[in-house]
């Protein structure tokens, strides 16, 4: 009887553990998929770690850098675009390199200085103009901010190493108002946000606010050192 007792304990116990654990979504150590990824979705997106990363930093640690390319392209309601490009090419992640910024379609313009970039600022070592916004060029993103976005879409080339997440377009986070209100954009502005992994070290981010009378693209490519 006592054995009967012992064992209908050790089944009650059981039971009682799996309904906490399932409960509470796994808080013993095991994953817990958010409620708005799927399984798929949620490993899918986990191979993009790297420019998660990176975007959450205030002040960017290029040690594991080797190229930076930020770029804002404005489009207004005639079609005219304005684009200004950034390529920051380091010295061994050292933060230490050459800084180019070009502006137009065809970079006709390029600018090229020697730059460090120390405490979130850059230091040039020679005059730019126009310089470009320091803001956008420290784009910073929470990771919570990808993880509360619906996913709209993944794709991944079976031929190349190329994937894509393209998330729904939203209108209520603080990035999104940040932006409108900085480059004055109407009401209806809709933002639409995704991510690209390609030649194993290779990340870029897109930020595409638009709207009818005008469109602001903002985006972001970094290439990890290379390892032998």
């Amino acid at each position: 009887m006592k054995k009967q007792n012992w064992l209908l304990g050790i089944v009650i116990a059981g039971l009682l553990l799996f309904f906490v654990v399932s409960l509470h979504g796994c808080d013993f150590g095991c994953e817990t998929i958010p409620k708005n990824r799927t399984r798929e979705q949620y490993d899918f997106e986990g191979t993009f770690e790297p420019m998660f990363k990176f975007l959450e930093q205030e002040k960017k640690d290029f040690t594991e850098i080797e190229t930076y390319s930020p770029s804002l392209t404005i489009i207004d309601s005639n079609g005219e675009m304005t684009t200004y490009d950034i390529f920051l090419k380091l010295q061994a992640g050292s933060g230490k390199g050459t800084y180019t910024i070009s502006k137009g379609k065809y970079k006709k313009d390029a600018q090229e200085v020697g730059v460090t970039y120390t405490d979130g600022k850059l230091q040039y070592e020679g005059e730019l103009e126009p310089l470009f916004d320091e803001e956008i060029f420290n784009l910073l993103i929470d990771r919570n901010y990808f993880e509360a976005l619906e996913v709209k879409e993944t794709f991944k080339s079976a031929e190349t190493e190329l994937s894509d997440i393209i998330y729904k377009a939203e209108n209520q986070s603080v990035l999104y108002k940040k932006i409108v209100e900085k480059y004055n954009l109407p009401s209806d502005t809709k933002l639409s946000v995704s991510l690209s992994h390609a030649y194993y070290n290779r990340y870029d981010v897109l930020l595409n606010f638009e709207s009818k009378q005008k469109v602001i693209q903002i985006s972001t490519a970094i290439y990890l050192v290379k390892r032998k």
